[in-house]
């Protein structure tokens, strides 16, 4: 869901140099699922850059039926990541896994990585990676330009579902436009 917040902000689209940093993403950019690749980066990703944190059990008054277990989970050591290369990028997002049933007799619940994260992500250090940036504008200026649509340029007057409507329509214009100029 786009949430449009500032309408001061800009919108910058970048085209990146993957070549320098770590990705865990399929052979085929078009396929959305998991591939062998992809399983195989992820699994060398964990292996490399990850490491386990246990916490000792302590009382909550959100979740009092697990006051006993202690907490698993993993951090990535973005640090030794960040020395190699100039950013990371995950695509498609993968579904943490969180293993409490398993662990029942442990009485520890275990968060596999990607925890905290929601979504596929590209995440730079530096600015040695980007090829070219476009700055499409600030927000509100992207809404308020003409389209084809009546009585869409007054974003005051527009509701906040039209105005994610508008924005999504020209930045998509505006990337047609890019791509016919390159």
């Amino acid at each position: 869901m786009i949430e449009l917040g500032d309408l001061n902000q800009h919108i910058t689209i970048i085209e990146v140099d993957y070549s320098q940093l770590y990705c865990i993403k399929n052979k085929d950019t078009e396929y959305d699922g998991f591939d062998k690749y992809y399983n195989k980066k992820m699994t060398s990703f964990l292996k490399q850059y990850r490491t386990k944190i246990t916490n000792q059990p302590t009382k909550s008054d959100l979740f009092p039926e697990y006051d006993d277990y202690s907490f698993q989970y993993y951090v990535v050591k973005w640090f030794k990541l960040y020395k190699k290369y100039n950013g990371f990028c995950l695509f498609p997002f993968r579904e943490p896994k969180y293993n409490l049933d398993l662990n029942k007799k442990k009485k520890m619940i275990i968060t596999e990585f990607p925890a905290g994260w929601d979504v596929s992500s590209l995440v730079l250090w530096n600015k040695k990676s980007i090829i070219k940036h476009y700055n499409l504008g600030k927000i509100k200026d992207i809404i308020k330009k003409k389209t084809n649509t009546p009585n869409t340029s007054n974003t005051s007057n527009t509701s906040k579902s039209k105005q994610k409507q508008l924005l999504i329509d020209n930045i998509i214009k505006k990337i047609k436009q890019i791509n016919k100029s390159s």
